[in-house]
């Protein structure tokens, strides 16, 4: 059964006085479930979602990346996925781009870390193009596959994206371009990413916290580090901290100490099929010192998913 939620939602950038704060799930602003009872085209259904959505934002052009993997890479497999996407014929009165004309824009969306985009190429090709830019992935699911799809178009300033997570279900179509059965397309070491290929995000209390932090001088960076939330909510692998600038040691250190400080509790992420899997989560933040006048430093989420 296939199951499609929409789920518009708004990214934005909370800076509040000396507050680290983490990655965050974006605010849902309203739901609508749709499920085929009757097992019909279901990429029709995700393409009548989001062109419901695209319709209010008054997009009128759509093009879509090849999807990637639970590993953050594109293969044969997803870029077939997003041939099949593109060639759903309820797209209608959306057009969409031939995405052998943008082949090359597309293949340069992915940034030099397998597990981001690069957004100044997305938004460079959403606004040349005035499109909304499709950005897909997927996981193996009982009996078929888990997607989550985004929408990322600009304006003068970026849109409110639209998220779907569905399930398609293994056909004889999809089986001839499977690389071997669906659970070749699992990880090779079995976690996933949060908020990829169907999943869930998943969800740490006490991710916000405060931080007395002195710095003299003006400076921005960034840092990042992830960690692994296993099935039952235990938190691991945590990832060696990366960040820019002269805070790197201290700055990295409280990020790293921060679920243990703190004390997170994590519920995990799950599949299109409701079933928890360990997943990577993705913590980013930026930082801005001495803007104020003062010795202090503000850090603030600096992506969301």
């Amino acid at each position: 059964m296939t199951r499609i939620a929409l789920r518009p939602t708004r990214f934005g950038t909370a800076l509040a006085a000396i507050l680290l704060s983490t990655l965050l799930a974006a605010p849902v602003t309203s739901t609508a479930q749709k499920k085929n009872q009757s097992g019909g085209d279901t990429y029709s259904e995700i393409a009548q979602a989001f062109v419901a959505s695209l319709k209010k934002e008054r997009i009128k052009n759509v093009v879509i990346s090849d999807f990637t993997g639970p590993d953050g890479q594109v293969t044969p497999f997803g870029s077939w996925l997003a041939d099949r996407l593109s060639f759903a014929g309820s797209w209608a009165p959306v057009d969409v781009l031939d995405r052998k004309k943008f082949a090359t824009e597309l293949t340069g969306l992915r940034s030099a870390d397998a597990n981001d985009f690069d957004w100044a190429k997305i938004q460079s090709l959403s606004m040349a193009q005035d499109t909304a830019v499709l950005l897909g992935s997927y996981a193996p699911a009982e009996g078929g596959i888990g997607v989550t799809l985004t929408s990322a178009a600009w304006r003068k300033v970026r849109l409110a994206p639209t998220v779907i997570r569905a399930k398609i279900e293994l056909t004889s179509e999809m089986q001839a371009h499977l690389p071997g059965g669906i659970e070749s397309l699992a990880p090779p070491n079995g976690i996933y990413t949060e908020a990829q290929g169907g999943l869930s995000p998943c969800d740490c209390d006490n991710q916000q916290f405060n931080i007395q932090r002195t710095h003299p001088g003006v400076e921005k960076g960034e840092a990042s580090f992830s960690m692994v939330i296993q099935p039952d909510g235990k938190i691991t692998d945590l990832s060696q901290c990366k960040s820019s600038g002269t805070l790197t040691g201290d700055l990295c250190r409280d990020l790293l100490d921060a679920p243990k400080t703190f004390g997170w509790a994590c519920k995990p992420a799950k599949n299109i099929d409701g079933r928890p899997v360990p997943a990577r989560k993705y913590i980013h933040v930026s930082y801005a010192c001495g803007d104020n006048g003062r010795n202090l430093c503000y850090v603030y989420s600096q992506k969301m998913q």
